[in-house]
């Protein structure tokens, strides 16, 4: 059942006990003022009548109509059901009886039926009158219903369509509203980034891993091919199990480093100085083939972990690697390293693919997010300039 007949059901549900409730009342209560009113008026007669028979005597007349008719204790025809009855005011059936004891010591009853009154007399109409209201009542409460449930189930719909579209609410005005619909989209709404950011932190992973990885993978197929070859000496053993040992390393980093970039909070900082310098260094001889020109002033002082201004180190000089030329003065890279920054300007190549170079500067991006850096990247016709600031401050 849907949330709109629920609303519905429960409003009519609601709605005719409310109806009944009150049609009971409407029918009980016009009968209820009536054995008041009728108690009063059967009071005032009885009293007044006494009150006349002290000053007239027994030669006060008994008065009768079609309503109303009047008994002396010894009179004739006094019905035999009165006679066991005591002094005050009985009702049986539509009847009403006022007995009262006179001067003389004789008993007066007075009967008045109800029956030949107004209310019992139009009974039928009375009765018709509220059972046609109750029904009025009950059809406009049916209207009313629908027309409430579709105001309060429309934006849940649409909050509903929106979700199950995978999208962001459709009516943004339901994120500012006050009430409870508004918390809930809220609420929806913060669940939903949360999952497109795990989605995209799982993609990027694989992306990244892809590239980060590839290196490694390499190194140790190539090794191992050699390996299988026969007749290697001892000594080319050991630079083949060096490169496999430094391609373990490399590939234990890059994983921590993909770890660390896949959670959703900024990477934490540690608690010890990062020795910039020989880092730097270690990195740069990995690069034997590049021709770099190198103005340094003075380390960076970075309470990072290792992997993570590695990685950027590697990702950088890479991207020189792969996607630069060498420029007049026969240079592939300018690095300018200093306290807060680093900065590298190469000969833009038009010649070679642009998806390696956009996952190394994505995975830059990342780390310099994560890392609270501030990335600077400026590009022309044919100079490509990157500067990582290391203070938040910039």
């Amino acid at each position: 059942m849907t949330y709109r007949k629920r609303i519905v059901l429960v409003f009519i549900s609601y709605l005719g006990l409310i109806t009944l409730l009150f049609s009971t009342l409407l029918l009980l209560i016009p009968n209820f003022v009536e054995d008041l009113t009728n108690r009063g008026f059967l009071e005032h007669e009885l009293n007044s009548f006494v009150e006349e028979y002290g000053k007239v005597g027994p030669q006060m007349r008994l008065f009768k109509s079609d309503q109303i008719q009047s008994y002396y204790s010894d009179s004739e025809g006094l019905p035999n059901w009165l006679k066991s009855l005591p002094t005050g005011f009985h009702e049986r059936n539509d009847l009403q009886v006022g007995i009262a004891q006179l001067p003389d010591k004789r008993l007066i009853y007075i009967i008045y039926d109800e029956s030949k009154g107004y209310l019992d007399r139009n009974e039928d109409f009375l009765d018709g009158v509220i059972l046609s209201a109750a029904f009025l009542v009950l059809a406009i409460g049916l209207l009313i219903s629908f027309k409430l449930a579709n105001r309060i189930a429309k934006p849940i719909e649409d909050l509903a369509e929106s979700f199950s579209n995978n999208t962001s609410t459709t009516h943004p005005d339901m994120l500012t509203r006050k009430d409870e619909l508004g918390s809930l989209a809220r609420a929806f709404e913060h669940t939903l980034s949360q999952l497109k950011d795990y989605a995209n932190r799982e993609k990027d992973f694989s992306r990244y891993a892809s590239h980060e990885l590839r290196t490694p993978v390499t190194i140790f197929k190539n090794n191992i091919e050699l390996l299988e070859q026969d007749n290697i000496d001892s000594q080319f053993k050991q630079r083949i199990f060096k490169r496999i040992n430094q391609a373990v390393i490399t590939m234990e980093n890059q994983i921590n480093l993909l770890l660390l970039m896949a959670r959703e909070e900024s990477i934490t900082a540690s608690k010890v100085p990062l020795n910039t310098q020989a880092l730097f260094n270690e990195i740069l001889e990995q690069y034997p083939e590049l021709n770099l020109s190198l103005k340094i002033e003075k380390y960076p002082s970075l309470y990072v972990e290792q992997v993570v201004f590695r990685s950027l180190l590697d990702n950088l000089l890479r991207n020189i690697q792969e996607h630069s030329d060498r420029d007049p003065h026969g240079f592939d890279g300018h690095i300018k390293l200093s306290e807060n920054y680093i900065e590298i300007n190469n000969q833009y190549s038009r010649n070679h693919h642009r998806t390696n170079k956009r996952f190394g500067l994505e995975i830059i991006e990342k780390l310099c997010q994560q890392s609270l850096w501030t990335l600077t990247i400026h590009k022309d016709s044919n100079i490509f300039s990157i500067k990582v600031n290391f203070s938040s401050e910039a």
